[in-house]
């Protein structure tokens, strides 16, 4: 239907836990990295992927929570950027070897263009001592954009990019820890933002 398109999938980690820091324009996103996952690595590995949610929006109501954390790996956290709950969250997960999906701009963007990327995905990231691979949804939005309810059969690319690994970043930076979390948020935005006009193998 949406004619699905994978590009960069030597990136995604075979094993071991690891971060992907996704734009957010649509409600197809979640779903269009599961199913990336699944073309790159197989069913099961795509099953591990947990895609943290916004706790006030997602999971409101009873009936649409379980049907997001039933089909799509949806687990509920705060949106402020520094949650210990949210940290917390994602730390027992990647704990257990299963990679996490993060949308770092917070929310949907409503004209589909990326918006800064917040701190917290550094915090995880330092925190948890894992890589972030960065990925770049492209058409979702066209697909199904905020206040729409019924997707349109439009196609949605993926594209993936190198890792980023925040040990790295770690070691060379001198900064704070609140700041290296930003310099990592900022740095995974420019990695985000520059994969469609990167030459990336399919």
């Amino acid at each position: 239907y949406f004619a699905l398109r994978v590009r960069g999938i030597e990136h995604f980690p075979e094993r071991g836990p690891y971060i992907i820091a996704a734009n957010h324009s649509s409600h197809l996103d979640a779903a269009a990295l599961l199913a990336s996952l699944c073309v790159s690595l197989g069913p099961a590995k795509a099953s591990q992927l947990h895609v943290l949610g916004a706790k006030d929006y997602f999971f409101d109501h009873r009936l649409k929570g379980w049907a997001l954390s039933a089909l799509l790996n949806v687990v509920p956290v705060d949106r402020e950027d520094a949650s210990l709950a949210s940290l917390h969250m994602g730390k027992n997960i990647l704990a257990q070897g299963a990679p996490v999906a993060i949308f770092p701009e917070g929310t949907r963007s409503r004209t589909g263009q990326i918006q800064e990327f917040k701190p917290g995905i550094g915090l995880i990231a330092v925190e948890a001592g894992v890589p972030i691979v960065p990925v770049y949804i492209k058409g979702a939005y066209q697909a199904l954009p905020p206040g729409s309810v019924f997707p349109r059969p439009r196609p949605i690319e993926v594209f993936c990019g190198p890792k980023i690994d925040v040990d790295a970043a770690g070691s060379i930076s001198q900064s704070p820890k609140d700041e290296l979390y930003r310099q990592i948020a900022a740095k995974a935005y420019q990695a985000v933002t520059s994969l469609p006009q990167a030459s990336i193998r399919g």
